[in-house]
Parts: C-alpha cells; structure tokens; sequence
C-alpha cells in the first residue's frame, strides 16, 4: 500500500469529551506511513439525546476519508428515513447517497482541492514504489504487468488488434500526453505499468519472436513455480479462461491463430486506417462530453469491454482519479438513548465490551470471503490470490474507489466494489462499559478480545486513582501496536486511528455495586452484633 518512512512519525492527534450519558477519548498517528490518510467524526451533540462517531481510512489519498468525515452528519440528518426514525434503513440510504456525492460536480471539485494538499507526498510514494520494482525479479514483475493492464483493460481502456487505444480516455493536456507516448508508463497505487505507444504497431514479426523467446525461455525456467501458483489462485478466480488473452495483453502483442495470420497480414493496412479513423472517432466524442453508446462500432469492435449504457466516459478523466482511484472504509456509530447502531463499508471496526467479553458490531469486507467474492464474480471481477480485486484493493466494500463501480446496468450493491453497508443494532444495558471504533492499523495487531482487556485493565487501574483518561488509554494502544521496524508483514505499519466511547451507566453501576456491597457488609455486621447480644443475654 505504499512507501515507509525511515522512522515512524509518532506525534498523535488527540482529545476527549464527555455529556450526561458518555464520555470519550480519540487518538491518531501517521507511524510509518508516508501520508497520514485517515479521519474520524466525534459528536456528542448530533442531534436530540444522540451521539455519532465515525472512523474512515482513506486509501489511494486522504481526500475522500476527510470529504466523508466532513459531510456524513449533514447527509445522515437529511435522509428522510432518519426523519421517520427509521435509523437502520436511514444508515443504509447516507452511505448510497454519501458515495453517489462524492463524484458529484460539487464532490469532485472539493476532492480535487484536497487532493491537492497530499501531491508532493504522493510522487514520495510513487517514487518509493518505483525503487522496488527496480529490484524486482522480471518474472514477479511481469506478473504484476500483466495484472495492472488486467485493471485497466477493465475499467477504462480498449484492447483492440493487438493495441492500447486511448479511446475517450486521452491525457487532457498536450504535455502529459507526450508524456504517456515517451516513456509507455501509467503510474498508480500499485506501481507503474509500460505500455505500447498507442500510435504504433505492435504486431510485428521482429517482437512475436522475441516474445516467443521470451517465453520459451520462461516456462522451461519457471512452469513448476507457475502450475503451483496458477492451483493456488484458480479457487478465487472467476474469469480463469481470459488469463491467456491477458498474458498477451500484458506483452504488447495479439494472441492469433495459425488459420488466420495470412489474413491479418493481408489485411493489414485496411485494419490501420480504420482503427485510425475510430480513434479519432472516440476521442471527438471525449472532447465533446458525449455519451458512447454500448452498441456503436467504437466501442464494439474488437473489444472485450464494453462501456456501460448511459456512462459518460470523460468522467474519469475530469476527476483527475479522485473520488475513482482513491476511497475510504467507514465505520459509524450512532447512539440514540441506549438504542446503538452501527454501520460499516471495509474493516475498520467497531467493538462493544459486554460483560467483559468483546463484541464485534461489524463485519470486515475482505474479497475473499465467500458472499463478497461471488459478487465480485457476478460483476466481473476478480479476487487474486494476495485477496485484491482486479489485482487493487483490498477491500470488498468502501465509499469511493468508483473505477470498480463503472456498470451502470448493476446496482449499486452489485457492483464489484460496493458502498451497501453492513448495519448491526442492540439495546445497551448495565452489562455494556465502553466500544472502540479504529481503523485496521489497530486490528491488523491486536484481535477484538486483546482490545477489550487492554482498555479493561487501563480503566481498573486508573479508577483507583480517579477519574478515567480515556484520551491516555487511546495513546497508549497507539503505541502498543506500533511496529518497531518496517521488516514484518506489514503490521503496526499503517496509519492509527482509535476511539473509546465509556458508557457513564457503567461507572454508575461500578458506583451501584459498591453501595450494595457496603450495605451487605453492614446489614452482616449488625447481624453478628445481634447475635451476640441475644448469647450474653
């Protein structure tokens, strides 16, 4: 997911409040990453005897986890639903219409603006990725190639005879687009890619042979190594049969049969003209902001992906990626009296402590669990075997990321990526003491349950002495969780963010407890008094 620091920015943003009913503690830290790109909403004032708190961990920038913290509560209170009191459905209706915001004109325009504020931290991060490929083994990175084409080939590009066509996509300005034609690359999250010049001819004999060396080479080198991985990831993955045309793609060259190469030949100077004549084609209808019609040459012709009807396909290219390439998980709790809520998209995650014991109200999103993958499956898509859709995210579910939410014709809890929550409810009771909401930083460390005992046993302690620091607690399991070194797999790496919300219900049943219990201490001692006058007597 990006570059490391040399160290770990360990400065934390803190604070804490409290009302009648709760009281709470909120910590964050950057750690590692080169960016800092989560949020969080805490308010105890929301509405009429109702707190909210949220947690959003942004990805591919901070831009729309900041676009989300700041919008929500005003998305949440127009919801008519909420209005009714219907706050299940209401949870259900702002996450669907707080990601159709975000890539709204006013959403995209405000996006860009933060956006802005991360570019030269970005480019680290792009430039860190960069160094690790260049130590990469060629076979790992063709691998990866082949993948990154895979996402784009799906979402936004046409393949077609053998070429990339920028169709309707085109780079806006005159500079980046010779840029693209020079150096053949497309820079995202992931890495960089090289692709063939759009303009020129790939299908030449000179590059099949070297592509059939190369690959000659390849599997007397590596099939064992490929049979194995290929068994490993077939369970996950729903379009096995188009690997191969893929694997093609990601070579620049096109994968023909022996009947029909006399005729490409032959007809080899016809099919440039037209291919010419229909890029210019495409690229006048992106200029214009026209739709693309599903059934037009352009878009048919020799193509495996066909764009969606009603989609306007410069809208990608206005947002300048924010809002498509980059989204946010979230986690949201809403507390009305003692009725709790909590909604969530991703695995940022919330945990009641009851009784002692951890409960989780929410669900993580990962795309290799059964009913998210047979969705991505259904729309598409595909998990590979690190569990990333189209070889991206790693997430199933998250507000933004809209390149994976492109078919109009589904949905929107169909697309591959959906922004349909997941929402739990429960009646809070004196057994309830405290949730935490954070983000993966904290759960990639710690389960639920390690959680619960550690904030527990902070909480026991510090009542000896007074009244609880939850604001300290939260530091603490900041640092608790943070890595000492960047070697690992990845955990205690990332961006933190935690939230303690103390129920002030069960400090009073603390205080309840021990009233009963001094009285019972009492009521026995004059129990034993009687007793012994009634022996002297």
């Amino acid at each position: 997911m990006g570059a490391y620091l040399a160290k770990p920015k360990t400065e934390k943003i803190s604070e804490g409040s409290e009302n009648g009913n709760v009281s709470y503690g909120v910590s964050c830290m950057q750690g590692w990453r080169v960016t800092m790109e989560d949020a969080h909403t805490c308010m105890l004032d929301f509405d009429e005897n109702s707190t909210l708190f949220a947690v959003y961990d942004g990805h591919g920038g901070s831009e729309v986890a900041q676009y989300v913290a700041k919008h929500f509560p005003e998305v949440l209170k127009r919801m008519g639903t909420y209005k009714k009191g219907e706050i299940k459905q209401s949870m259900i209706d702002s996450f669907l219409e707080m990601d159709q915001q975000i890539i709204s004109e006013e959403g995209l325009a405000e996006l860009k603006e933060l956006a802005g504020l991360d570019k030269d931290l970005d480019e680290e991060e792009d430039l860190g990725m960069l160094e690790k490929e260049a130590t990469m083994p060629l076979r790992e990175l063709l691998l990866k190639m082949k993948e990154i084409i895979k996402i784009l080939f799906q979402g936004h590009f046409l393949f077609s005879r053998g070429k990339f066509q920028l169709s309707c996509l085109t780079v806006s300005s005159e500079e980046g687009e010779d840029k693209v034609k020079e150096n053949g690359s497309q820079n995202g999250e992931e890495g960089s890619m090289s692709s063939t010049n759009s303009t020129q001819d790939v299908a030449n004999n000179d590059k099949e042979k070297e592509k059939r060396d190369l690959d000659n080479e390849s599997k007397n080198e590596e099939q064992p190594e490929q049979e194995e991985a290929e068994n490993k990831c077939s369970s996950m993955d729903g379009n096995s049969h188009n690997e191969k045309e893929f694997a093609g793609a990601s070579a620049g060259t096109e994968d023909n049969n022996d009947d029909d190469s006399d005729d490409d030949d032959d007809d080899d100077d016809d099919e440039d003209d037209e291919e010419e004549d229909d890029s210019n084609d495409d690229e006048d209808d992106a200029d214009d902001g026209n739709e693309v019609p599903p059934g037009s040459d352009e878009v048919n012709r020799g193509c495996f992906y066909h764009f969606p009807q009603g989609l306007k396909v410069t809208s990608y290219q206005e947002s300048e990626g924010v809002g498509y390439d980059s989204g946010t998980t979230a986690i949201v709790a809403f507390l009305q009296e003692n009725q709790l809520t909590v909604a969530n998209v991703g695995d940022s995650r919330c945990v009641l402590c009851r009784n002692g014991r951890a409960l989780e109200m929410s669900m993580d999103h990962k795309p290799e669990d059964e009913h998210e993958l047979n969705r991505i499956h259904k729309a598409g898509g595909k998990v590979t075997c690190e569990g990333r859709v189209n070889g991206g995210l790693n997430l199933s579910r998250a507000l933004g990321d809209h390149s994976y939410k492109l078919q109009t014709e589904l949905s929107a809890h169909e697309q591959q990526i959906t922004a349909m929550p997941d929402v739990k409810q429960t009646q809070l009771t004196e057994a309830d003491e405290f949730m935490v909401i954070a983000c993966d930083g904290i759960w990639n460390v710690k389960g639920s349950q390690e959680v619960v005992d550690f904030v527990s046993d902070r909480l026991r302690e510090q009542r000896k002495n007074g009244k609880p620091n939850l604001t300290q607690i939260c530091e603490e399991l900041l640092d608790s969780c943070l890595a000492s070194d960047t070697a690992g797999d990845g955990s205690g790496c990332d961006n933190m963010t935690t939230i303690i919300v103390l129920f002030n219900s069960a400090g009073k049943t603390d205080q309840n407890s021990k009233k009963r219990k001094l009285q019972s201490e009492t009521t026995d001692e004059d129990s034993v008094d009687k007793r012994l006058k009634t022996d002297d007597s």
